[in-house]
């Protein structure tokens, strides 16, 4: 009975030994997942969910109100307030394509006002590992005004513990926006 117990474990421990030398052998890459996460697979591909716009310069670039005051006729305007709508163009182009362009813009938002943007069909940003220019626009007819632009990078971020995020900060040229953004593979 003794050989038969034996040779029963000496079994099980081959087939043990075989099961982690082939799960071990892993072609697909992944980074190193932070403690208590799963392994994370590279991305290829990221949407643009939603924008939101932080903070903006005070004056346009002429040192005044973003709009003409106007406190007499509808719409009214009393604070020369902007209003803000969001583009995303080619980033190292002198004249840029626009690849996509808000539909809306918002009205008379005040330097202490957080508006935000969400996509109803979120943006794929094309191609990817590319820089593109974020722009900020102050509706105006005939022309639009350019209050600035933010430079929004589409690709694995160089924090490794969160090389994929949700959203991202981004801090340039005055203004401040907040990006969302979904990862696919």
């Amino acid at each position: 009975m003794q050989l038969k117990f034996s040779s029963f474990f000496k079994y099980i421990s081959l087939a043990g030994i075989v099961m982690l030398l082939v799960n071990s052998c892993q072609d697909d890459p992944y980074v190193e997942p932070a403690p208590g996460d799963g392994p994370l697979t590279p991305k290829s591909s990221a949407y643009i969910t939603g924008i939101r716009l932080n903070s903006f310069p005070a004056l346009d670039p002429m040192s005044l109100p973003w709009d003409t005051i106007n406190d007499s006729i509808p719409p009214l305007d009393p604070n020369g307030l902007a209003d803000p709508f969001f583009n995303l163009t080619d980033f190292n182009t002198s004249n840029p394509l626009v690849f996509w362009s808000q539909g809306t813009h918002f009205e008379n938002v005040d330097l202490t006002d957080s508006v935000a943007y969400t996509l109803t069909t979120p943006y794929k940003a094309e191609p990817f590992n590319t820089n593109f220019k974020l722009n900020v626009y102050d509706f105006d007819l005939p022309d639009s005004v350019l209050m600035g632009y933010v430079t929004l990078f589409i690709g694995e971020y160089p924090d490794p513990d969160n090389p994929y995020p949700d959203a991202v900060l981004i801090e340039e040229n005055g203004i401040s926006v907040t990006v969302g953004l979904k990862w696919e593979e």
